[in-house]
C-alpha cells in the first residue's frame, strides 16, 4: 500500500513563520495546498507555508542552501519517513533514495541546485530552512497526524511526496 502526498503549485490562504531564530517577529507568507490519498481512504486535504524566511529575502537563492524545498523531478517524487523525535515531534522527512546511497539518509535535490539536507512536513509556524509547515494551528497538525496513522495503520505502508512548483514569493 502507499500514500501518495502532493503539494500544489498554488496559493490557498496564507500562514505566519517565523523570521528570525529567536521566534520573536512573523511575517505572513502564502499557503499551499496538500493533498494526502491512499487507497480505501478519502483525501485528506491540508494548508502548508513554505517554511523559510531566507528564500523570501534572497530569492536569487530559492532553491539554494537555506533556500525553500525545490519541486521534486517530473515522475520522481520524494519519499519520506515518520519521524517523532525532537522538538518537532511527529512529522515526516523527505529524501531521495538515488541520493542516499553511501551518504546522508535525508537528502533531497529534486529540480534544486544543491543537495539539501532535513527537509520536513512538521507543525507550525515554524523557523526553519526549507521545511513546510502544516497550518494554521496545532489542531490541524493533530488532525495530520491521525490521517497518517490511520493510512499507516496494519500495513508497512511507503510514502511518496511529490512537490510542485511555487512562485516566487518576496517580503
Amino acid at each position: 500500500m502507499s500514500i501518495d502526498i502532493t503539494i500544489e503549485g498554488k496559493r490557498v490562504g496564507t500562514g505566519q513563520i517565523f523570521t528570525d531564530i529567536e521566534r520573536t517577529h512573523k511575517v505572513d507568507v502564502s499557503g499551499y495546498q496538500m493533498i494526502i490519498r491512499s487507497k480505501g481512504f478519502d483525501d485528506a486535504v491540508f494548508t502548508v507555508t513554505r517554511d523559510t524566511a531566507y528564500s523570501l529575502a534572497h530569492p536569487e537563492h530559492r532553491y539554494k542552501t537555506n533556500g525553500e524545498c525545490p519541486p521534486s523531478k517530473d515522475g520522481e517524487p520524494y519519499h519520506a519517513r515518520i519521524r517523532t523525535d525532537g522538538p518537532r515531534g511527529y512529522r515526516l522527512e523527505l529524501y531521495e533514495p538515488s541520493l542516499c546511497i553511501d551518504r546522508s539518509p535525508n537528502l533531497l535535490q529534486g529540480t534544486g541546485q544543491v543537495p539539501r539536507t532535513s527537509i520536513q512536513i512538521h507543525k507550525g509556524p515554524g523557523y526553519t530552512q526549507g521545511c513546510f509547515s502544516i497550518m494554521p494551528d496545532k489542531a490541524e497538525h493533530e488532525r495530520f497526524c491521525s490521517v497518517l496513522h490511520a493510512m499507516m495503520e496494519g500495513s508497512d505502508a511507503s510514502i511518496t511526496v511529490t512537490v510542485k512548483p511555487r512562485e516566487v514569493e518576496q517580503l
